[in-house]
């Protein structure tokens, strides 16, 4: 297979389209972890002040170029040479679920509106429409997706007449992604507010729905004929091995990141799916080593009948981001400087006055071991224990404050440097012949090649921590946060084409992480969170000089941010351990305000797991909230409560004209929105 080889400065891979682009970026949806304090802070209109507010580019960390391994002991060589491998454990079956997933010039590309999508566009996209038989209603939701036109997998797809529902659960646990053994039920829903079940489907898992195809992603791929839905026909099968990362559906072509675990007695060629084979010298790689546990796959797939296309394959780490959009797909992974590097490297530097000589010289034998990171960690303590131990009790005190001191310092000046996202670009060139693509004689689609690399400090949180927006893709990161409390957040702006960061606001939240990110057009809101919840206004509009406009102080955080309108976002989060909507104004994005706030009597919502739990509903005003109590209609106005669904653990709702439907893991309730009243209730 032949690669254009374009110079690599983030490790992050991007598809494009010639009639649009496709990106790709990592993350299940919008992932909130419980803090482990709450907020009990009033609201404070005053502004935060404890930070940098000015757009100050900072260094931008080196970017690895990336290249194809020379030969399979070329591959397995630099897998041994891994840092910090013998520290990591990875369990690519702990997470089985899909993700929620310059350079050489590319094909013309027709980039697509970014922000909410609209219904029109999530059917348009390829994701819905189809099953032969009557028109569809005029008005049916998709699929909660972050980019309009790029389809995401999900447990419920309908095209407006059929329903396909994968029931998730048969474990107890809402944060578990399993599925039920039945299968996938499809529910006949026609004419609009009735529903019945006219076939079950013997697999379950997340879908696609292309026209007639209806794609299960699961333990397999299974794509199925629904043109006759009541009698669905399995077409074809894909077996897997290893984990399905993220998938995504653009132009007809099916986009699969396909995880493989790596060992350095593992054979090569890569082999992630049934029909997919990589030799190891066309595997890309950073010309450094970099942290590596697993390989990552793109491949092109026709949903139709699942002829594989070309792949492009590159080493990684388990923590890669997926993003995807109407520009590019792009991949990332995170490099961390080891604890053991970093406790060396403050040592034998600016610590070193400190040191006695005869401890500087064995630290720096230890050094030119060949070691893992553990056994120099394990060997930098003892010496150090051993030294102080010669001391008396006053002098050993002195020294272990002015080691401590030293080494906070060091972190508060290097903190971007030690932790470092790459973001790599894969193109996919649409058009191209049968017979004519590196993938054999007879395949079709797009053909993939690495594009732009670029690198930015600190890590990302998921998809929505990037965005690709009239050529410029944003970037939102939390720095320092795994080495001391003092951790910030900021937001890189790089050029598209070549991945090069033009401008950034820095240092948001001291000492907290990112919680939420939205990109809007050219805006950027980010909530940060530690002990109050900081919403962020970002103006976005010169990618050279982006500034920070605006942030707001709440109790509580936002983990995902939903837009209203072109001055309202909705966030749906946490506060003292309940389930928390507020509406924020940024009519005024320097001065953003709370026009409704309200805490609800709940302590999950599946949101906090999926945003494509999430469903507005802009007709009705309304958007759909699922909590352990049940189904919850909010007014999308003034949050309050328009009707309550009582169904066991809704996971997901959708509409079809003036019917919305509420899935739970043993029913279905069907509701009349003119009226808000269930007009059926199906036993699922």
């Amino acid at each position: 297979m032949t690669r254009r080889l374009a110079p690599l400065g983030v490790l992050a891979v991007v598809l494009l389209f010639s009639a649009g682009v496709f990106v790709l970026a990592p993350g299940a949806g919008p992932a909130a972890e419980t803090p482990e304090t709450r907020s009990t802070a009033e609201p404070d209109d005053g502004p935060i002040t404890d930070f940098d507010a000015s757009s100050v580019a900072p260094p931008s960390p080196d970017a690895a170029n990336m290249t194809t391994f020379e030969s399979a002991a070329a591959f397995t060589a630099y897998i041994r040479q891994s840092p910090g491998r013998d520290a990591r454990v990875v369990d690519l079956a702990r997470d089985a679920r899909v993700d929620a997933p310059g350079g050489t010039p590319g094909p013309t590309r027709t980039p697509m509106p970014t922000g909410a999508p609209t219904e029109a566009a999530t059917r348009a996209s390829g994701d819905g429409g189809g099953a032969g038989g009557a028109a569809s209603p005029d008005r049916y939701s998709g699929t909660n997706v972050q980019v309009e036109g790029v389809a995401e997998p999900d447990l419920v797809k309908t095209d407006g007449r059929r329903i396909y529902y994968a029931a998730r659960g048969g474990r107890g646990d809402h944060d578990h992604d399993g599925y039920h053994e039945s299968g996938t039920s499809v529910i006949d829903a026609s004419p609009p507010g009735t529903a019945e079940i006219t076939a079950e489907i013997d697999h379950s898992g997340r879908m696609f729905l292309a026209g007639d195809r209806l794609v299960v992603l699961g333990d397999r791929v299974w794509g199925y004929d629904v043109s006759n839905a009541s009698n669905p026909e399995l077409e074809w099968s894909k077996s897997l091995d290893g984990r399905l990362h993220s998938a995504r559906l653009h132009d007809g072509t099916m986009f699969l990141v396909l995880a493989t675990p790596v060992d350095a007695g593992a054979p090569c060629p890569i082999e992630p799916m049934e029909g997919v084979s990589t030799a190891c010298t066309e595997v890309y790689h950073p010309d450094r080593p970099v942290p590596v546990d697993v390989t990552y796959t793109v491949v092109a797939l026709d949903p139709a009948d699942g002829t594989v296309g070309d792949e492009l394959a590159m080493v990684g780490a388990h923590d890669t981001t997926v993003y995807a959009s109407g520009d590019g797909l792009y991949v990332t992974y995170t490099e961390r400087t080891s604890r053991a590097e970093l406790r060396m490297d403050v040592l034998l530097g600016p610590a070193r006055p400190l040191l006695d000589d005869r401890v500087a010289e064995h630290l720096r034998e230890v050094r030119g071991y060949d070691l893992s990171d553990r056994a120099t960690a394990v060997e930098i303590e003892e010496t150090l224990r051993r030294w102080r131990a010669s001391m008396d009790g006053e002098r050993r005190e002195e020294v272990g404050e002015e080691l401590r001191e030293v080494h906070e310092e060091y972190l508060e000046e290097h903190r971007r440097n030690l932790t470092t996202t790459h973001v790599v670009r894969v193109d996919a060139a649409t058009g191209v012949a049968a017979g004519t693509t590196a993938a054999g004689p007879n395949a079709t689609g797009p053909t993939l090649s690495l594009g732009g690399v670029g690198a930015v400090p600190g890590r990302t949180l998921n998809q929505f921590s990037m965005d690709e927006h009239e050529g410029s893709l944003r970037v939102a990161t939390t720095v320092g946060e795994r080495w001391a409390s003092e951790s910030v957040n900021d937001v890189y702006v790089l050029d598209a084409a070549n991945l090069t960061v033009t401008g950034a606001v820095t240092g948001m939240g001291e000492t907290e992480r990112i919680y939420s990110v939205r990109f809007v057009g050219d805006r950027g809101y980010v909530v940060t969170y530690r002990r109050v919840d900081p919403f962020h206004v970002l103006d976005l509009s010169n990618a050279s000089d982006p500034q920070l406009e605006g942030e707001l102080k709440l109790p509580g955080y936002s983990s995902y941010l939903h837009p209203l309108s072109g001055d309202r976002v909705l966030g749906i989060g946490e506060e003292d351990g309940e389930v928390k909507t507020v509406i924020f104004d940024v009519s005024d994005p320097t001065d953003p305000t709370v026009e409704e706030s309200r805490v609800l009597a709940s302590d999950w919502s599946a949101i906090a797991r999926s945003h494509h739990a999430f469903l507005l509903d802009r007709k009705h005003g309304v958007f759909f909230l699922p909590t352990n109590h049940g189904g919850m209609v909010l007014s999308a106005s003034d949050l309050d409560t328009v009707h309550e669904v009582n169904v066991d653990r809704p996971q997901r709702a959708l509409y079809i004209e003036d019917y919305l439907y509420v899935f739970g893991e043993e029913e279905l309730a069907v509701v009349d929105e003119t009226e808000w009243e269930r007009v059926e209730t199906l036993d699922l």
